[in-house]
């Protein structure tokens, strides 16, 4: 699969999550425009980033490179966050990568009320599940 078609189908996926009911779909542009200015976030680095880095040369590269080979080297705890209706990276994704890692201290969750962007639509699971997985394995 070359990177613009990988583009192509994370765009069908975002489409197809926002046409789930209950599912409140995530706008970056909206979420900055909410805490950005508020925050005084660096907007124009995000913005600069999000843009050169969509585009970069080693995405190219990156987009053929295969790691699933590698997992078995992971042995460190491992949290694995997914959302139920998630297109882009599908929960069954987390499962292969939960089978993979060589640790016995790892965990898959999946969200039942979000889609790719679980830290947003699913935020307080989220959290919890972060803060309770690092308050473990600090």
């Amino acid at each position: 699969m070359t990177l613009e078609q990988a583009n192509q189908l994370n765009t069908y996926a975002a489409d197809a999550e926002g046409l789930i009911e209950g599912i409140t779909p995530f706008d970056a542009v909206k979420f900055i425009k909410k805490y950005g200015i508020k925050n005084k976030w660096p907007i124009t680095s995000i913005f600069f980033n999000h843009h050169y880095s969509q585009g970069a040369s080693f995405n190219h590269e990156l987009a053929k490179t295969e790691f699933s080979s590698q997992l078995s080297k992971v042995t460190k705890p491992t949290l694995l966050i997914f959302g139920k209706y998630d297109f882009i990276c599908p929960p069954t994704l987390g499962e292969d990568i939960y089978n993979q890692v060589n640790t016995v201290h790892k965990k898959l969750v999946i969200s039942n009320i979000s889609g790719h962007s679980v830290m947003f639509q699913d935020e307080s699971m989220f959290c919890e599940e972060v803060s309770a997985f690092i308050e473990t394995y600090q």
